[in-house]
């Protein structure tokens, strides 16, 4: 839910008592109706709160994430002398990150169809939002495989990129070992 407090307290300290960003306004960057926003800048403008609101949800797990991974990085460092075990730590830390980017990809998703709902941005949201409202159900249910269907993709592409980066990562992924293996 604080992406949907953040965008609503945004929308209306930014947009609608300062007015100095547009709220609920969606600016069509390439075919904008004759009476209406259209451009590049009202196109950015227009994004702005929903870019604001999207980034500080990641921002504060990144934050945490990041520190973490240097300050065990920097300890195991300064254990090991050997300038190639560095490298390979430093490595592994990376990897790790972006292994728990590519898991957050279904996250991200499900954060970015509500930050379209709050802020009418025509989307994989705002399709969801107007297809349950109207009781269109294969409509919502077609989203939402399309959204889990790449949530998935992301996953995997980034899973398959680590382990062929970094054996020792992929030995420690939870599989099934083989019938009458050790």
């Amino acid at each position: 839910m604080f992406p949907v407090w953040l965008g609503v307290w945004l929308s209306y300290f930014f947009g609608f008592k300062w007015d100095v960003l547009p709220y609920y306004v969606y600016c069509d960057f390439f075919n904008p109706p004759k009476d209406s926003c259209g451009g590049a800048v009202d196109w950015t403008k227009s994004l702005v709160l929903p870019w604001i609101t999207f980034s500080l949800f990641f921002a504060g797990v990144y934050v945490r994430i990041i520190r973490a991974v240097v300050i065990d990085a920097r300890a195991a460092r300064a254990r090991t002398p050997d300038p190639e075990e560095r490298r390979r730590l430093t490595r592994r830390s990376a990897l790790s990150v972006a292994r728990l980017t590519g898991r957050d990809a279904g996250f991200a998703i499900g954060a970015a169809v509500l930050v379209e709902a709050i802020f009418g941005i025509p989307g994989i949201g705002q399709s969801l939002m107007v297809s349950i409202g109207q009781y269109d159900f294969p409509v919502a249910e077609t989203t939402l495989l399309y959204a889990s269907l790449l949530a998935i993709a992301v996953h995997f592409l980034v899973d398959v990129i680590v382990g062929a980066l970094d054996a020792d990562l992929r030995a420690e992924w939870p599989v099934a070992r083989p019938l009458g293996g050790t």
